[in-house]
């Protein structure tokens, strides 16, 4: 900017002294008015080209539309295929409660011929409604594409206050707008109805599907405003091999109305911003103060659906206004890009057109001067003849020679005035063309680098896939040691398992398994999650295996428990390391059904044992030693893990579930804890384990459907002597 001004200033100086030592005719000052201009129109175009490639420069880029997707009867929809069929985006798949989020270019906003594919099935802009603010978009497969009726007209004039006493005329019918600037029509109509107002001119139409509402921006007829200049009427501009360099007059015209079309265009964009800005602050207050009284139980039916009503109305206001502003933005972007198109291609020709005209002048100078310097000697040589005899016309001869010879002092110095214009406007031009590479350098490097991050995305994503595949590989291997349905249905009448790993592999793992009338039922929970503790469950598994094995057939739950701890910190050099994995044991050893009663011992390494007696409805609990197996801290022996022994009945049930049950939290942060696990299971008593399974699978998917994540690998085992 201080360069412009600086350079102004001194084309401004050097005209000045020319123009007052020199008595110029007027096409040379005529030509000299218009080189001042070109210098000016030059200058503009680098001042406000630059910016403009920065902010396109920096345009590039992405950020993420969110949205949800509900049913004909308002619901959301699940697991629905999302599509964007503008860009083509990869599809997407919403949550369980309809919610999905899509990657768009940072410029992209949904408009009137954006077209989203929910399931295969096209919704066009009358299905679904836009946030600019939030960038969100909700998506309703209730909504018609077609006979909407008209019923209600919104007018708003160019402060985007509403206009109030317009007479409206849609189709056959007539209506006045209120203080609100809103109209009732007497009949409904078709959305496509035409509607016109007399004494304004109608710059945008929005229609409001939900609430039949029409929104129209206009203005006075009186000041009509600039036709809105849009990427199809714009003219492409031929290059300088095309057609001819056009003259600098026509040239500066062509600039000066984009200019011109420029500021108007920003201004009107400004006074919508700021009108919009108010009303969607008007809109949100009045819409939280609606809300407010919504929540009043003491609100009589007819006033809440009153309330309701002009809530849905606000909305659908609020959308319209969001519309307004991105049609608004779509505008001054097209104009941007129409006026630095024009002054891209057009400098060099405007530049090269008067170099041209000054090559001219200094021709015409050159000529001027000679023919000068010929009277000059033809005068001198009449002068010479008479001077002898006429002393008076030799005195007038003397003047008129010291006049040219001013006059040829006042061409010469302007000729090398108008060489150094000639050579400030060629490096003006070669500053030019050095700033437009160096901003194609930078958009060459732009491009290089979003090339380079999106390979290494893509390296990334196989990567992960990998990586993934590999897990879901162990996962398999992992669910291959779980014991089965049948071998549950040999030792117990009914059963059911819960079983969520946190992270695709388990370091959770349950066991049954049966030894002649014997049956051995354990929940096993170790140290860590995923793939660590997934390697942890296997090692577990091994050692539980080979100490029931060895301690048949008199199967006592704390010795089995004593051979495990021993083992597991042999087999991790716990005594020599400062490794200090543990496992968290639930172990019962059912006895066959005597008389009418089993034999149930249980044994806990800081896990207890939930148990149901049918007769009586009584829930009750026995806990385990508060020692885990193995960490390495002290040495344990089989009379740390206490043995409990009670009789049960047939229909009595036993639950064993690891920590991550009980410390699971809900949308409060406030855990199920051991007593909320007690008070579902005394409500869920009596009834067959499929129910209690259902109740309890809805209960863990409510806590993870809140938006929380889950804590820890969960599992439950429930068995029915």
């Amino acid at each position: 900017m201080l360069f412009y001004l600086e350079a102004k200033k001194k084309v401004r100086n050097i005209y000045g002294t020319v123009i007052g030592k020199m008595k110029w005719n007027w096409p040379q000052a005529k030509s000299l008015l218009l080189m001042r201009i070109l210098c000016s129109v030059i200058f503009f175009g680098w001042m406000v080209g630059l910016p403009l490639g920065q902010v396109l420069a920096q345009s590039k880029g992405n950020r993420l539309l969110k949205g949800q997707v509900v049913d004909a009867n308002g619901k959301p929809m699940a697991a629905a295929s999302i599509v964007l069929a503008d860009l083509n985006t990869p599809a997407v798949q919403t949550d369980d409660n309809g919610n999905f989020t899509l990657e768009t270019p940072k410029q992209f906003a949904p408009n009137a011929q954006t077209v989203f594919l929910v399931n295969q099935k096209r919704v066009g802009r009358e299905g679904f409604s836009y946030h600019a603010g939030s960038h969100q978009v909700s998506i309703s497969l209730s909504r018609k594409a077609e006979g909407e009726p008209l019923r209600y007209v919104e007018v708003f004039g160019p402060d985007g206050q509403p206009v109030a006493g317009a007479t409206v005329q849609a189709g056959p019918h007539q209506a006045t707008t209120n203080a609100q600037g809103r109209a009732e029509l007497p009949a409904p109509l078709a959305q496509e109805a035409a509607v016109q107002l007399a004494g304004y001119a109608i710059n945008e139409r929005n229609f409001v599907a939900e609430t039949q509402t029409l929104f129209l921006y206009v203005k006075p007829t009186g000041k009509p405003a600039p036709a809105p200049v849009t990427a199809q009427q714009a003219k492409p501009v031929a290059s300088p091999q095309e057609q001819p360099a056009p003259a600098p007059v026509a040239e500066l015209t062509q600039v000066g109305g984009l200019q011109q079309d420029f500021n108007l265009a920003l201004n009107e964009l400004e006074m919508q911003k700021r009108t919009l800005e108010e009303q969607g602050e008007r809109l949100q207050q009045r819409m939280e103060e609606i809300a407010t009284s919504l929540q009043d139980q003491n609100l009589p039916p007819a006033a809440k659906k009153e309330l309701e009503q002009d809530l849905k109305q606000l909305e659908a206001r609020f959308v319209a206004n969001g519309l307004a502003y991105e049609k608004a933005q779509e505008r001054i972007q097209a104009i941007i890009n129409r006026i630095k198109g024009a002054l891209t291609d057009s400098l060099t020709s405007v530049a090269d057109a008067k170099i041209q005209t000054i090559e001219a002048e200094k021709a015409a100078i050159s000529q001027a001067k000679a023919e000068a310097e010929a009277q000059s000697r033809r005068n001198l040589q009449v002068f010479l003849g008479v001077g002898t005899a006429l002393l008076v016309l030799t005195l007038v001869a003397v003047g008129v020679a010291r006049k040219i010879n001013g006059q040829k002092k006042q061409i010469e110095l302007a000729n090398g005035q108008l060489a150094q214009n000639l050579r400030e406007i060629s490096a003006q031009k070669e500053e030019i063309t050095s700033q437009r590479d160096h901003i194609e350098q930078k958009n060459r490097f732009l491009e290089n680098a979003y090339e380079e991050i999106k390979q290494q995305k893509g390296e990334i994503e196989r990567q992960n896939h990998a990586i993934t595949t590999s897990i879901r590989y162990a996962e398999s291997i992992q669910s291959a040691i779980l014991p089965s349905s049948a071998t549950f249905a040999q030792a117990f009448a009914q059963h059911f398992v819960l079983f969520f790993p946190k992270d695709i592999v388990s370091g959770d793992f349950y066991w049954c398994s049966t030894h002649g009338d014997t049956a051995v039922l354990a929940v096993v929970d170790c140290t860590g999650h995923g793939v660590p503790g997934a390697f942890m469950s296997l090692i577990a598994h091994n050692l539980l295996m080979d100490e029931i094995q060895k301690n048949l057939p008199q199967l006592s739950p704390a010795a089995i428990l004593s051979g495990v701890n021993e083992r597991l910190e042999r087999t991790l050099h716990q005594e020599h390391s400062l490794n200090d994995d543990s496992l968290d044991v639930a172990l019962c050893v059912i006895g066959p059904l005597v008389g009418h009663h089993r034999q149930v011992r249980f044994a806990g390494a800081k896990r207890n044992l939930l148990y149901h007696q049918a007769e009586g409805n009584l829930l009750s609990e026995l806990r385990g030693s508060r020692h885990s197996l193995g960490g390495g801290y002290r040495k344990k022996s089989a009379q740390d893990f206490a043995e409990h022994r009670l009789e049960l009945a047939p229909g009595d049930t036993l639950y064993l579930h690891t920590d991550g049950l009980t410390d699971q939290a809900d949308a409060s942060k406030e855990k199920l804890g051991i007593a909320g696990l007690r008070r579902e299971l005394e409500q869920l008593a009596g009834q067959p384990l499929a129910q209690q399974q259902a109740h309890l699978h809805q209960l863990l998917m409510g806590y993870f459907n809140q938006g929380r994540d889950q804590r820890d690998d969960i599992t439950l085992v429930a068995a029915q002597l």
